[in-house]
């Protein structure tokens, strides 16, 4: 019997990590509305999606079903692939605040080695 994994625990050659996963998908799914110059209203009611799970959608707060997906790669006319394209960029601010969510719970010795990882990468 297989045991069970965390989240984010490797299996085969890929780590998941749901929330980075949302985050990219939904922004992803931002990109491709504005890029048709659509506001959140007009792609729910074309994919007939309630705006407030759209918005927490593209926000990463939802993980939609392949339905929703469906629906939504119907309304914006592209391949349900497109959402799992190239990475569509992730606002700083986004990224800040899962950084500060991550960070909450470290003690002192994780978070400088986290600020000499950090340090590396300048």
């Amino acid at each position: 019997m297989e045991r069970e994994r965390p989240l984010g625990e490797r299996r085969g050659l890929v780590a998941v990590d749901e929330q980075a996963f949302l985050l990219t998908l939904g922004a992803r799914v931002r990109e491709l509305r504005r890029n048709r110059g659509w506001t959140l209203e007009d792609l729910a009611h074309a994919a007939d999606v309630h705006a407030t799970h759209l918005s927490a959608v593209e926000r990463g707060k939802r993980n939609p079903t392949v339905g929703v997906l469906a629906k939504l790669a119907d309304a914006l006319d592209v391949q349900l692939s497109a959402f799992f394209g190239a990475p569509a960029a992730v606002p700083a601010k986004t990224l800040r605040a899962e950084l500060r969510r991550r960070t909450e719970a470290l003690e002192a010795e994780e978070l400088a080695r986290l600020l000499r990882v950090l340090d590396a990468l300048r």
